[in-house]
């Protein structure tokens, strides 16, 4: 058994490839091993994987017909052999120190996971030095779900690629094939599994602002996919009685209805689509009224949606009075 095996999803990657995978071979923790899953490139990625692991024997290479980013990494999670599992982006690049400080968090924490600190990235950088220590704090992981996703207070990402995982994380779970956010559909479900998380903000893993990837895309019905995240949360936690992270799954399903049935409006010409939103969105609504006061200056942009006659006076009138307190 090696120490992690890092798992990177291949699709049309030529361009950034190489950057990618000299990090990981950079990384300074011994012991690793590099899954690359090919998705049925059309471009030159499956070449330079292949050549890839012929000259480095910790690079362990896998072709499927494309799938999509899922199926990759779900095959890939067949094939590994550590005692932890990472992910990094084709895109993307990490630290050498990234991989030994976040197995290093996790073995002193006694954590099945370890999260590190990122940074949105326009271009490549060299690595930065480090400090030679980082505070790590350590949660429960319900506790690290609650603060860091659900409330927002730290904005941890939905993803997997800022973290460590302990093998036995993925037993019996696998990212949901077919469609996008496929790491926020199993990233909350991991971390509630989770006894102990070590958290550190050392900035080790570059997030790259690929202007042609799936994030920067215009939009299109496929991000409707984000709506099956909260539907899943508020059964995975109404199934665990859990009502406090129920109530916040429910807001965020109706904060997410309101979000996607804008931008709907906005960019698409479907009608029919955008009158069934509107009507889960108004279904939403009134489930969550039922439970606790919803109005124009808690919710603005709720109350815009169901009810901008109703809005338009609210606002012309605070923008009146706030007039005339200024005349005064």
């Amino acid at each position: 058994m090696c120490e992690i095996s890092i798992i990177t999803p291949v699709y049309k990657a030529e361009l950034f490839l190489d950057r990618c995978v000299s990090s990981i071979q950079a990384q300074t923790l011994a012991g690793f091993e590099l899954l690359l899953a090919d998705d049925g490139s059309a471009d030159r990625s499956g070449a330079l994987c292949d050549q890839y692991a012929l000259e480095d024997e910790r690079i362990v290479v896998l072709h499927q017909p494309n799938q999509g980013q899922a199926a990759a990494r779900n095959r890939a999670l067949e094939l590994v052999s550590g005692k932890y599992i990472g992910f990094v982006d084709s895109d993307d690049w990490v630290h050498p120190e990234m991989y030994r400080i976040l197995v290093e968090n996790a073995e002193k924490n006694r954590a099945s996971i370890s999260v590190g600190g990122y940074r949105s990235v326009t271009e490549y950088r060299q690595p930065e030095a480090l400090a030679d220590a980082w505070a790590v704090k350590v949660w429960g992981g319900r506790d690290f779900l609650k603060h860091g996703l659900l409330d927002g207070v730290d904005k941890k990402p939905w993803v997997l690629w800022d973290k460590v995982f302990s093998s036995a994380c993925f037993q019996e779970i696998r990212m949901p094939e077919g469609r996008i956010n496929e790491d926020n559909a199993v990233v909350y479900k991991l971390l509630y599994g989770a006894e102990r998380v070590a958290d550190c903000d050392a900035p080790l893993y570059a997030y790259y602002q690929n202007p042609d990837s799936t994030m920067n895309a215009p939009f299109s019905r496929k991000q409707l996919d984000w709506l099956l995240v909260p539907q899943e949360m508020i059964r995975f936690f109404a199934e665990y009685r859990d009502e406090e992270l129920l109530d916040k799954a429910n807001r965020m399903y109706l904060y997410a209805l309101d979000d996607l049935y804008r931008k709907v409006r906005e960019n698409l010409r479907d009608r029919e689509l955008e009158r069934k939103l509107k009507k889960e969105l108004k279904a939403q609504y009134q489930r969550e009224r039922s439970r606790y006061p919803i109005t124009i200056t808690s919710h603005p942009q709720v109350i815009e949606s169901l009810h901008p006659f109703r809005a338009r006076i609210y606002w012309s009138a605070k923008a009146l009075r706030h007039k005339r307190k200024g005349s005064c």
